[in-house]
C-alpha cells in the first residue's frame, strides 16, 4: 500500500515556499469570463509570466494555464517572467501575484472562461486521474501554511469544488478498481521536542460522489490506511 502526496506528485512545481502555521483556505469564487475573442495555443504557450498549463478532460476540451504576474502601482498588471529571483523592489509598489486562467477549447482555437487569483504562491497543478479526469488539483503556499485548490468541469464551465488549506501534504489514498481514491486532509502538524516527535491527531477522509467531494470518516491519523483499505483493489498483479 502507498499514498500518494499532493506536493511529491506534482511534476510542474516549479515555485519553492516555506510553509509553517496554520491557515485558513480563502473560498472566493472563480471568476466567469466570457471572451469570444480567439486564442491560439502557441499564443497561450508565449503568455507573459507563464508558469505551467495542463489540459483538462480526456477530450482535452480545457486548458488550465497558470501564470506569475505584477501588479503595478496605478493596478495595471504585467507578466513577470524569469527569472523570477528578480522581484519587484517592496518599496516600489508591485505586488507579486499568481494567477489560473481556464480557457474552452473549440476546434484549434481556445476561449477564456474564467481565472481564479487566491492570493497564494503557485506550486502546482495535476490533471486528477480519476473517472473522467475532468478534475484539476492545485497547490499553493500561504507563506505560513499550503493550501489545495480543486477545480472540476462542470456544465461547459469550470467550478471550484474544494478548498483547504493546512499544515500536512494532503493525499489521495487507497486507489480502487473505479480509479476513484479517497482525499485524505489531515488535522494537525508534526512537530518534535526534546527529541521526541508528535504526529497530526486526525485525518479527514473525503470521497468524490460525482459533483462534489463528501466528508465519509474522521478518524486517527495514524489509521487512516486502515480507514480506507476497502478501496485497496482485491488483488494485486503477481510478478
Amino acid at each position: 500500500m502507498r499514498a500518494l502526496g499532493i506536493g511529491g506528485a506534482l511534476a510542474l512545481l516549479l515555485v519553492p515556499a516555506t510553509l509553517s502555521a496554520q491557515a485558513p483556505a480563502r473560498d472566493e469564487e472563480l471568476t466567469i469570463v466570457k471572451s469570444r475573442r480567439p486564442v491560439s495555443f502557441a499564443a497561450i504557450r508565449n503568455t507573459p509570466g507563464l508558469i505551467a498549463l495542463t489540459f483538462m478532460g480526456y477530450d482535452r476540451d480545457f486548458l488550465a494555464v497558470a501564470r506569475r504576474t505584477v501588479i503595478l502601482p496605478d493596478r495595471r498588471v504585467r507578466g513577470l517572467d524569469p527569472p523570477w529571483d528578480k522581484a519587484p523592489d517592496p518599496d516600489s509598489g508591485e505586488i507579486v501575484d499568481y494567477i489560473l486562467d481556464f480557457y474552452r477549447r473549440e476546434g484549434e482555437q481556445f476561449y477564456k472562461i474564467g481565472e481564479s487569483g487566491p492570493g497564494y504562491i503557485f506550486m502546482g497543478m495535476m490533471r486528477e486521474q480519476g473517472r473522467g479526469a475532468d478534475r484539476l488539483v492545485t497547490t499553493w503556499g500561504t507563506g505560513t501554511a499550503e493550501a489545495l485548490i480543486i477545480f472540476a468541469r462542470r456544465n461547459r464551465q469550470i467550478v471550484k469544488v474544494f478548498s483547504w488549506a493546512g499544515k500536512v501534504t494532503p493525499e489521495f489514498i487507497g486507489l480502487a478498481n473505479d480509479g476513484e481514491p479517497y482525499l485524505v486532509v489531515t488535522d494537525g502538524r508534526f512537530f518534535e521536542v526534546a527529541g521526541k516527535r508528535t504526529y497530526p491527531e486526525t485525518a479527514l477522509i473525503y470521497a468524490w460522489e460525482g459533483s462534489r467531494y463528501v466528508l465519509k470518516k474522521k478518524v486517527p491519523w495514524q489509521k487512516r490506511f486502515e480507514a480506507v483499505k476497502d478501496r485497496w483493489p482485491r488483488e494485486y498483479p503477481k510478478e
